[in-house]
């Protein structure tokens, strides 16, 4: 599983992993937060963010060198293996450790995990897809399931992606539509804005920044007090949420309340063939707004 936390965005699917986890199935996790079921991993990778590509190249490379492919399915019903096969000789796993910052050893497992596999699955996120690379990493996704033929056959289960959210008709019935509150009543009846008003002074209308304890240290930054976050492109005011979900050196934010600023941190970069916006990785200063 790539770039997705399932068990906040897709409750069931990620209930429905964690099932076969806990009877038994092998778990792979590339994530650079240590959230969801990366908690429940045989093997949680790490990377740094914008690696994803590497990655992959890097599991296809170690499939390749110890004989995990699936010859048959690749002779008779795939092309371009020799091409593939030049292009991963230059991702073995030392130098992949040293652009993604994933150990070597980690990553041969995991790789192996994979390629053993009697039906490997690949799923992955918006993790994958929002970022200058996303088409190729999922290409590169493609590639390491083609290589173990776990597409169109019965020894796998292909290539799944996940969307941001598992429900848009549940976005609709939260309140996502411009003229409709959650429970489809409408912004145009006076009764049902005053229900709707009543739930939202309930809510807390702030977006967090999660921030590993040995930043927090360095930049004093205490939890629960309020942090500016700039990048090259805008600044945003949140609320520091200290903790070892996120790696040294990175910090992550959702964007839930446009008051926060969030969407003015990222950059106008997109996926060179998909025009989807590169919101998952920008660099940003830290500092106390105490």
């Amino acid at each position: 599983m790539v770039g997705a936390n399932p068990v906040e965005a897709h409750p069931v699917v990620g209930a429905r992993l964690l099932q076969r986890v806990l009877h038994g199935a092998k778990l792979v996790v590339a994530d650079p937060r240590a959230v969801g079921l990366a908690l429940h991993a045989d093997v949680h990778l790490r990377p740094r963010p914008g690696t994803n590509v590497a990655l992959f190249h890097g599991f296809a490379h170690v499939v390749l060198a110890e004989g995990l492919a699936d010859e048959e399915f690749l002779r008779e019903r795939a092309v371009g293996l020799p091409e593939l096969t030049e292009l991963l000789a230059d991702y073995p796993p030392d130098r992949v450790a040293d652009i993604t910052g994933v150990p070597a050893a980690d990553l041969v497992a995991a790789a192996r995990l994979y390629g053993r596999a009697r039906r490997p699955a690949i799923l992955y996120g918006l993790g994958v897809t929002e970022h200058l690379h996303g088409t190729d990493g999922v290409r590169s996704l493609t590639n390491l399931a083609i290589l173990r033929g776990a597409v169109g056959t019965d020894r796998g289960y292909g290539v799944n992606p996940l969307r941001g959210q598992n429900n848009v008709q549940g976005a609709s019935d939260m309140g996502a539509l411009p003229d409709f509150l959650p429970g489809y009543g409408r912004v145009s009846d006076p009764a049902a804005r005053s229900r709707a008003e009543a739930v939202y002074l309930e809510l807390d209308p702030v977006d967090f920044l999660d921030v590993h304890p040995d930043d927090a240290a360095r930049y004093d930054v205490r939890d629960g007090a309020q942090v500016t976050v700039e990048s090259r492109h805008g600044r945003a005011c949140l609320i520091a949420r200290v903790g070892e979900q996120t790696a040294l050196g990175q910090v992550f934010c959702s964007f839930h309340f446009p008051a926060s600023g969030v969407n003015r941190l990222t950059s106008d970069h997109a996926d060179t063939v998909t025009s989807c916006p590169e919101y998952k990785v920008t660099a940003v200063r830290v500092a106390s707004s105490s």
